[in-house]
């Protein structure tokens, strides 16, 4: 597939998004380049403040592509997103072992201090899980 297609599929997926305002297509050649660099990696595209109802336009402000890490697998911890930053991963583990702390008894920094520990064990089990890809991270307004 060459550059150029991607590009036109590319802009033909954003063009209809909003015709009133104009789209910023500088990161499509940054796109085709990753994906030419790494034909192997999926394309994973993460959206931010994307709530339209339907049949409503909107229109991407912004547009970041890079090559990122993300967990493939259900975990307990994350069921309803695909994570991308491991770090992300491992505070969304410690703040859920803060809110339900299970049957332990803590005080408020022996919570605190247990949850930060137990995160990061929990967190590096799911190490293996962790592949590359491509992620084009988009915000609309």
């Amino acid at each position: 597939m060459s550059n150029t297609l991607h590009d036109d599929m590319l802009l033909g997926l954003l063009d209809g998004l909003n015709p009133s305002y104009p789209i910023d297509t500088s990161y499509t050649a940054d796109l085709s380049r990753l994906i030419a660099e790494n034909p192997g990696l999926p394309v994973l595209f993460f959206a931010d403040g994307v709530n339209l109802p339907t049949g409503a336009f909107g229109h991407c402000s912004f547009v970041r592509v890079e090559l990122i890490e993300y967990l493939d697998a259900r975990t307990p911890w994350s069921i309803a997103c695909v994570e991308h930053n491991r770090e992300a991963f491992t505070r969304l583990i410690e703040d859920q072992l803060v809110r339900y702390p299970q049957d332990h008894a803590f005080s408020s920094g022996d919570l605190a201090t247990w949850a930060h520990a137990t995160a990061r064990t929990e967190a590096a089990k799911w190490d293996a899980f962790w592949k590359p890809a491509i992620g084009v991270f988009v915000a609309a307004e």
